[in-house]
């Protein structure tokens, strides 16, 4: 096993310290599982497809480009959980409009 040093906030490792005692455990444990258990999630959304690499539907494209704001209120709405959108907004989808202009 691997020997590491930390910096951590003094209040962070207080309140660590008071979780691993009460569950009668060593911060070190505590630490090892913590890491395990983020390499375990990340992993597992690693694994997961993209939504950019699904397949239009078939309805057409965009008639307006979505910002990320607004795919995480559509996706709130129906009760996903989701993380919140970039700050910067940026933009999901791109209209199409060659498709959706008459001739």
């Amino acid at each position: 096993m691997r020997t590491i040093s930390l910096h951590v906030n003094e209040d962070d490792y207080r309140r660590f310290q008071a979780v691993a005692e009460h569950e009668g455990r060593s911060v070190a444990s505590l630490i090892r599982e913590a890491m395990r258990e983020h390499l375990e999630r990340e992993a597992t959304r690693r694994d997961r497809p993209s939504l950019r690499d699904l397949a239009p539907h078939p309805s057409g494209a965009l008639l307006e480009p979505w910002q990320r704001s607004d795919v995480y209120d559509e996706m709130t709405s129906y009760g996903f959980e989701v993380h919140e959108p970039s700050p910067d907004g940026t933009v999901i989808g791109e209209a199409e409009t060659s498709r959706n202009q008459d001739p």
